[in-house]
């Protein structure tokens, strides 16, 4: 972590390693301060409706749901929560916005909704359900993030053009 700030990050990102080493987010928090540090969640939803964190690129199960695992991060000192789901991801159908809604009711951090997105109003329906903010790793250079702000701005979203 150090190393990141360092070299001029703001804050850094962490997923596998805060399931495995908890601490990681406490000790990060308090040396560098929980605005510093958002946890990174990677959640998928089984064939019965239940959703668990998966951590290794999305290979190993943990056992863990989204929300207790969003609650505990935060009370370890993290300051954001990034929320991806494996099962919308590289979909183009939208984000979860169920998975976006149960977080936010659950937590106090902010909340960025991250995987899915196929078409800019898909950004709407991520603030809509609750999160601060919408990210998406645009893979196709026709959908670019001017695009993405001007189609927030259209829907009434505070949106910095």
């Amino acid at each position: 972590m150090r190393l990141c700030f360092v070299n001029g990050a703001d804050k850094i990102t962490i997923n596998s390693q805060a399931l495995r080493s908890p601490k990681l987010i406490s000790e990060g928090a308090e040396t560098f301060g929980n605005q510093a540090i958002v946890v990174s969640i990677d959640a998928k939803r089984h064939d019965d409706g239940s959703m668990e964190v998966m951590i290794d690129g999305g290979k190993t199960p943990t056992g863990k749901s989204p929300v207790d695992w969003a609650r505990q991060a935060e009370d370890l000192g993290a300051g954001e929560i990034l929320l991806q789901s494996i099962d919308h991801d590289g979909r183009a159908q939208g984000y979860d916005t169920d998975l976006i809604s149960k977080i936010v009711e659950n937590t106090t951090v902010p909340v960025i909704a991250c995987s899915g997105v196929g078409v800019f109003e898909h950004y709407t329906d991520g603030i809509r359900a609750g999160a601060s903010a919408v990210a998406n790793l645009w893979h196709f250079k026709e959908m670019a993030g001017r695009q993405g702000k001007r189609a927030l701005a259209r829907a009434g979203i505070d949106v910095r053009l």
